[in-house]
């Protein structure tokens, strides 16, 4: 329960941290690709006051069951904060980051929700996407870059994914 997001079932925040936080160093250590990708649900604000928070909170599950689905059991996901998710792909580059990030979009957007009295909610999320390929162990960096990655993909309109330049060690 102390690693585990209660609402969605998927890591929490210190858990994925401290997680990726360990695969960062490996990888810095063995000097291979990682990638971090930074998610929101795009409009989430808008199903809380539109639907209630009930119906938010349906919105979360979905989108977590979804990308659950999608990814590999080794794949590192939590919910990081409100309607804001985060994955750590260990061995991926640049080019499978932005593949692997496009289908969690494309299979968000194919979900619904379907609220008690019938009405359905159509998702869809944002994705920034950074890599690592050199020794660099701060997971803060990657993590503000694959930020600036999703405020990108905000700005271009949401229901995208944005690459920020692949980050480089010192």
């Amino acid at each position: 329960m102390a690693h585990t997001d209660v609402l969605t079932g998927i890591h929490n925040r210190r858990f994925f941290e401290q997680q990726a936080h360990d695969a960062l160093e490996n990888h810095s250590i063995q000097k291979e690709a990682c990638a971090l990708l930074i998610f929101d649900i795009d409009h989430f604000k808008r199903i809380n006051d539109s639907f209630g928070h009930a119906a938010g909170d349906q919105a979360l599950r979905r989108v977590a069951e979804v990308c659950r689905q999608s990814l590999h059991a080794d794949d590192l996901f939590g919910r990081i904060g409100g309607e804001e998710f985060a994955i750590f792909l260990a061995h991926t580059d640049a080019l499978e980051a932005m593949q692997i990030a496009d289908r969690l979009r494309q299979n968000v957007e194919l979900c619904r929700v379907v609220l008690t009295d019938q009405t359905q909610l159509f998702l869809t999320i944002s994705i920034g996407v950074t890599v690592l390929r050199a020794t660099n162990n701060r997971l803060s960096q990657l993590m503000s870059s694959a930020d600036q990655a999703l405020y990108r993909a905000k700005s271009n309109g949401r229901n995208c994914v944005a690459l920020v330049n692949e980050s480089v060690a010192d």
